[in-house]
């Protein structure tokens, strides 16, 4: 990739390099050495992600948040919050007849338990294209349960009403995790954190 490409010429030249973390890491970087003279990660997690010769030249960025004064409960929240992945831009494996089992399953648990389904559609993603999955799989189903979606600026009011969050292949589980909203992740989909994000109880 031209990331690594850069990272060679640099080496080549005898220019140090930093590389800032600047988005997820792709599965590659578990496995693959870059030649880099420094990474600087979004946390221990991230670092851990990486294959042992970069995680020796990682530094970790944990900008430590402010205590709330108050943080509600989960009590009386209803909502299950889908958080879409770019399933269609190569970025996994999963097939679009995974995508309308999820959704199909949250559909049926909303319906049975009288709740709604939030679904949060990635901004590479299209809302309609989900949209009409929902459609489809209600008249296929005879789902009724109500659904709304979202899309663009800040994620954490959706993840504040949210009794569930539902996610594949997303860091937005450490959003999850900080404001202390349950996961779930549907394990026979695979995806590249998945064995890390176990010990979260995910």
């Amino acid at each position: 990739d031209l990331e690594r490409a850069l990272l060679e010429q640099a080496r080549a030249r005898d220019i140090p390099t930093i590389l800032l973390q600047h988005g997820i890491f792709g599965d590659f970087y578990q496995y693959m050495k870059y030649p880099l003279d420094q990474i600087l990660v979004r946390g221990e997690f991230f670092r851990d992600f990486l294959c042992k010769e970069n995680r020796d030249h990682a530094a970790t960025l944990n900008f430590v948040e402010p205590a709330e004064p108050h943080r509600e409960t989960l009590a009386g929240r209803r909502e299950l919050l889908f958080l879409t992945a770019p399933y269609n831009f190569g970025a996994s494996n999963l097939h679009e007849l995974d995508l309308e089992e999820i959704l199909s399953t949250l559909l049926s648990a909303a319906q049975r338990a009288g709740s709604s389904v939030a679904i949060r559609v990635h901004p590479v993603e299209s809302v309609g294209y989900y949209s009409a999955m929902v459609k489809r799989l209600e008249q296929q189903g005879g789902f009724f349960a109500k659904v709304r979606f979202s899309q663009g600026g800040p994620m954490e009011s959706d993840l504040r009403s949210a009794a569930v969050a539902v996610l594949f292949n997303s860091t937005a589980f450490m959003d999850c995790l900080r404001l202390k909203v349950p996961i779930v992740s549907f394990g026979w989909h695979d995806f590249s954190y998945r064995k890390l994000i176990e010990k979260y109880r995910v």
